[in-house]
Formats: structure tokens, C-alpha cells, sequence
């Protein structure tokens, strides 16, 4: 498996992430709803605690938690971390971006990648990811952020797909009725709590590179965000 670094752009995993989730877990001991609850850390090695009552015991332990999960404070660090990983998690700042997929039975959007949402306000500006440009399938994905998105959260799955659909209608007047939709609510989700991260002042450069830097023989290591580099994959 080779990785390429995106220099620029949006990139999709057509087939999803399986593939490289079943390569990378060959000949390892995966445990699936385990959520961790407490890690007691030491340079002598690490205990993890889980919801279900098991406790785990390493030399070390890589930590790749989303920084929503960090900052929520849903894991129990003891003793608790240094001031300055303390620090450069605070100093990062994290937003939701859900996801609403929409089904068609045609395609009637025009061959591009994105389909902007323009409004008078910030609050409503979004847009749709053209799936059948990449995969062939019937596919929008309706791509709602901020508090937009948080207060989609609060409606249910149905009315949460009449809305992204209401937004297709404001581009293109004669789309067809959905046959199906798929809503990913990161928000209400613990084991994400939020979508992507980014520093708050650019002052943080340095603090927010603490957050890879290890403590002993522990590496906390939170989501993606490369300084400099603006690209995505799906």
C-alpha cells in the first residue's frame, strides 16, 4: 500500500475506507464497541479502561480519537495530561459537518463534483457532493456545517432529509423526488462529536503541533489537520 499526499483538491474513496481498513487490520486483535473510558499513563506503560468493564494493559499506546472526543473530556486521563498538551488541544478549535446522502432514481444535476448552496448569511451556505461523477451511483450528499448543521441535528431523519431536499430545490427547480436518504449526525455521535478541526489564531502554530508530540512512551495523536495543505477525501 503506498500513500500519496494530496496536494490540493477533494479525493474520494470510491469503494469507502473498508479496503483499507481490511488491509491494515491483517493479523491484528481488533475489538469493535469498545469505547474507551479512562487511560491511566505512566512511563512504566498504560491501562486502558473501556465502557463494558475490561481493562487493557501495554507498553504504549497510540491515542487516534478525534479531537472533538479530546476536548469533551469523554475519556479520563489520570494523571491528567501536561499544561501543554492541555494547551495545544485547547488552542485547536473543532466545527461539525454532517452528511444527508440522497438517493435518486435519475440524474438530473449536471456533471460537476460540487453544487454550491448560496444564501444572504454564512448560517446557510452549503453544498452537495455529486457522487455519480465518481461512483455511477444516483448520489448527493447534502454537506451542511456550523451551527446549520448542529441545528439539523435536532430534526428528525425524515425532516432532516425534506431539508436537504428543500436546498437542492433552491439550485435546481425540476429535481426529481428522492427515493431514499441516509443522514450522518456527527454531533449526537460520541465516538466523533464533531467533524474537523483547525486552530483557532495562527499565533498556535506551535502549540497545536503538541498535540502529536508524545509523553513518555505515549503518542496522543488526534484528527487529521496538516498546516498547509487544504485537501479532503471522502
Amino acid at each position: 500500500m503506498q500513500e500519496v499526499l494530496l496536494p490540493s483538491g477533494h479525493g474520494i474513496m470510491v469503494r469507502g475506507y473498508r479496503p483499507v481498513v481490511n488491509t491494515l487490520a491483517r493479523g491484528l486483535d481488533i475489538r469493535l464497541n469498545h469505547q474507551v473510558t479512562k487511560i491511566v499513563w505512566s512511563n512504566m506503560g498504560v491501562e486502558v479502561s473501556v465502557e463494558n468493564g475490561k481493562t487493557f494493559v501495554a507498553d504504549a499506546a497510540v491515542i487516534t480519537v478525534p479531537l472533538g472526543v479530546l476536548k469533551a473530556n469523554i475519556i479520563k486521563f489520570e494523571p491528567r495530561l501536561p499544561d501543554w498538551k492541555e494547551e495545544a488541544i485547547n488552542n485547536l478549535a473543532v466545527r461539525v459537518e454532517n452528511k444527508i446522502v440522497l438517493l435518486f432514481d435519475t440524474v438530473f444535476w449536471p456533471n460537476v463534483e460540487f453544487l454550491g448552496v448560496v444564501s444572504s448569511t454564512s448560517y446557510s451556505c452549503s453544498y452537495f457532493l455529486n457522487l455519480h461523477k465518481a461512483t455511477g451511483n444516483k448520489v448527493l450528499v447534502y454537506m451542511p456545517s456550523g451551527r446549520l448543521a448542529l441545528d439539523i441535528e435536532k430534526l428528525s431523519d425524515e425532516a432532516a432529509a425534506n431539508f436537504a431536499f428543500g436546498q437542492l430545490k433552491q439550485i435546481l427547480p425540476d429535481a426529481s423526488m428522492i427515493s431514499g436518504s441516509i443522514p450522518s449526525m456527527l454531533k449526537a455521535n460520541q465516538a466523533n462529536t464533531s467533524a474537523l478541526a483547525y486552530r483557532k489564531e495562527m499565533r498556535c502554530r506551535r502549540s497545536s503541533s503538541h498535540r502529536f508530540e508524545p509523553i513518555f512512551t505515549t503518542l496522543f495523536r488526534s484528527s487529521s489537520m496538516d498546516i498547509g495543505i487544504r485537501s479532503s477525501i471522502s
